[in-house]
C-alpha cells in the first residue's frame, strides 16, 4: 500500500529508504500492532 502512492516514494527515497526498506517497515509496523493488541487482550482476561 505504502508503494502505491508516488508522494510517499518520493518522501521515502528522499530519506534514503528504498522499495525493499518500506516493505520491512510496513510489516514491522503491522508485527507489532498484532503483538500489542494480543498482549492487551490477554491481560484483559
Amino acid at each position: 500500500m505504502l508503494c502505491n502512492f508516488p508522494q510517499v516514494r518520493r518522501l521515502l527515497r528522499w530519506m534514503g529508504f528504498e522499495k525493499e526498506d518500506a516493505y520491512f517497515w510496513k510489516q514491522m509496523g503491522k508485527a507489532m500492532l498484532y503483538t500489542y493488541t494480543l498482549w492487551r487482550c490477554l491481560a484483559l482476561e
